[in-house]
């Protein structure tokens, strides 16, 4: 049955969105996150609006309502300021929401507010601004990645982005399209507060939004958790960004914000409403304030200069050693598009038929199978080896088959036929391609990987630190990343300064977290990520260098934790801070401190895998006929 039906048509508390949550359940989650519908929890909505809401009349809009959460949070802050201020007028609260039946659930939920079921990006502004500029826009946008938009309104939205203040990238997520029309709605002085995606704080295409941002306005904070995760079923992590309709200059410096403890641990849920809102409100202070508040909020302040185009993430996450080691080091680091070339491993359109595992392919000729590394779960050393690979590649080029190939390769050719008649592989975008790409135009079925990787780079990293010297040059999944070496660097010593655990601190801040506990790097990435310039090393040095790898290369590799306590490890690490400039004693109190901070890391990322699994199964459980209903909790987790 309907929620709204079960409602009665009306909501059950003046406070509390029970509509939401079961329309949430009733929903498709691959149709959900195909639109980017991601449902807010109230004690989140409570810390944005504390920030965003400031006088009980205050007029604010929500553009992805959903079922009212944000703007029912608004109201009942509201409420709470109109106690130190009788007689004054409510809140004037908009929310527009594309998804009709969600926004009439919000209509029940707020029947004093204006609700448009429109889609916020297309709607005409001037119903928006009858009543004049907004004093605050809070809410949770879309997220949406640029490959599920769909070719038409990708189009639209990059027509669109030419006439705002900046050109958005062709690889923007949704939500990023949401802000400049967000903030022309806002008063001067009124106050932006989202809940997105953290991507946009370090990939490529946020970097035309946050130049816009730090150069016109004032950042208050910006806010992640380093205990939960905000949704249960987005497998992306989650950042809040306060942000004020004023110009930087002459403002208190944006606050850069790490929540050490779950928000319930903070508020609890069953507090008395006014006790509730008061508790946030004093966060909200504290993280203004720059206050340091060890076991609850850790805060860097940052001036509103120093936040340009470039990622923003590594401020906000990163440990105060990782800038330490990049002042200490300066110019010794570079990046590693510098001192190394970086592409991508290979794509072959369909790895179901190119990828061999153990026993499989055996009717294929065996010239045409070669070992490849898949990805680094593969491997147990700091060298790829042909024992260590199980997989292998279908490769083939016709150009050294000549035109009788079909009689040569009976096999072969039975094979590949097989593969088009039953999986259609030759119809799939990247292996159509290869044969309407001129001037490299050939069969659908071969692969010309180029040059082999030097040394290999995982995409995907979790409690491992792993750079493999691939000194036989098998060819590698898409999954990895090639690092070649360029003219007069060493590959050998390239790799050990990568295998350093200097690198694995280095690699936290340049890579995006997932709420899996793992941490990806893309191409961009890695090429921009600071490396030890080889070129700097004297003979000396190098050396201490490599024979610290060659030791480390006799054994296998384990997780972080188990590596720091080996004394080969120890060797390299030292070894690599000494090329950065450390003197023996500093080097030692150094490594200390690095090895605490990435066992810290890897406990952390186990507790948000944790975290992440026991969220969807929770989710997948069977519900009571009341838990159906809506009638769960008040403040849902």
């Amino acid at each position: 049955m309907d929620p709204l039906e079960l409602a009665g048509g009306q909501a059950r508390d003046d406070d509390v969105d029970c509509l939401g949550p079961a329309i949430e359940r009733e929903l498709d989650p691959a149709a959900r996150r195909r639109a980017g519908q991601h449902f807010t929890r109230a004690d989140v909505a409570d810390l944005i609006t504390a920030f965003c809401v400031r006088t009980p009349a205050d007029r604010v809009l929500d553009p992805a309502c959903g079922a009212g959460v944000f703007l029912m949070r608004a109201r009942a802050r509201a409420r709470f300021l109109a106690r130190a201020a009788p007689g004054s007028a409510g809140p004037g609260l908009t929310g527009v929401e594309r998804d009709r039946r969600l926004a009439r659930a919000a209509g029940v939920n707020l029947p004093e507010a204006a609700i448009l079921a429109e889609d916020f990006l297309t709607v005409d502004s001037c119903r928006l601004e009858s009543g004049g500029p907004f004093d605050a826009v809070v809410g949770n946008p879309p997220y949406v990645r640029h490959e599920l938009l769909g070719a038409s309104r990708k189009r639209a939205l990059e027509e669109a982005s030419l006439t705002g203040p900046f050109r958005q990238s062709r690889r923007s997520d949704l939500h990023l399209y949401f802000w400049p029309r967000m903030i022309a709605l806002l008063r001067d002085g009124g106050r932006l507060g989202l809940l997105t995606s953290n991507t946009w704080l370090d990939a490529e295409y946020g970097e035309p939004l946050r130049r816009w941002l730090a150069g016109r306005f004032t950042i208050v904070a910006i806010i992640e958790s380093e205990s939960e995760s905000w949704f249960d079923d987005a497998r992306v992590r989650t950042s809040i960004t306060i942000l004020e309709k004023s110009p930087p200059s002459g403002r208190p410096p944006a606050r850069l914000v790490r929540l050490e403890r779950d928000l319930a641990e903070m508020v609890p849920a069953g507090l008395p409403a006014p006790e509730r809102v008061a508790r946030f409100d004093e966060i909200a202070s504290e993280i203004e304030r720059g206050r340091v508040s060890s076991g609850r909020v850790r805060t860097r302040s940052v001036p509103s200069a120093g936040l340009t185009g470039a990622p923003w993430g590594p401020a906000l996450r990163m440990p105060d050693l990782y800038f330490e080691i990049l002042e200490r080091a300066g110019d010794r680091l570079v990046p590693l598009s510098q001192v190394a070339e970086v592409s991508w491993g290979i794509k072959t359109g369909d790895d179901a038929v190119f990828f061999l595992g153990a026993g499989e392919g055996l009717e294929i000729e065996s010239r045409f199978l070669v070992p490849v590394v898949f990805n680094l779960m593969d491997l147990d050393r700091l060298i790829v080896t042909d024992d260590q690979l199980e997989r292998r590649l279908l490769a083939v080029d016709l150009r050294n088959e000549g035109a009788g190939w079909r009689a040569s390769a009976p096999r072969l050719y039975r094979y590949l036929g097989r593969a088009q008649r039953d999986r259609g592989s030759h119809l799939r975008p990247t292996c159509a391609a290869r044969e309407n790409g001129a001037p490299d135009s050939r069969r659908w079925f071969e692969l010309r990987p180029g040059p082999p990787a030097q040394i290999l780079w995982s995409i995907m990293h979790q409690y491992r630190h792993l750079a493999p010297l691939n000194p036989s040059g098998f060819p590698s999944n898409d999954n990895l990343l090639k690092i070649r070496a360029r003219s007069g660097v060493e590959p050998r010593l390239l790799a050990a300064l990568l295998n350093s655990h200097v690198q694995a601190l280095i690699k936290l801040a340049h890579g995006r977290h997932r709420n899996e506990g793992m941490l990806k790097t893309q191409g961009a990435d890695v090429r921009r990520m600071p490396v030890p310039d080889p070129r700097r090393l004297d003979a000396r040095a190098a050396e201490r260098v490599t024979d610290a790898l060659d030791v480390i290369a006799r054994r296998g590799i384990g997780r972080i934790p188990e590596e720091c306590a080996r004394p080969d490890r120890r060797a390299l690490d030292l070894a690599v801070l000494a090329a950065l400039g450390y003197g023996k004693d500093e080097a030692g109190a150094t490594v200390d401190k690095l090895h605490e901070t990435l066992i810290e890391s890897c406990r952390r990322e186990r507790r948000w895998e944790i975290d992440a699994v026991t969220r969807r199964r929770r989710r997948r459980a069977p519900r009571s006929a009341s838990a159906r209903a809506g009638r769960g909790p008040g403040f849902p987790r």
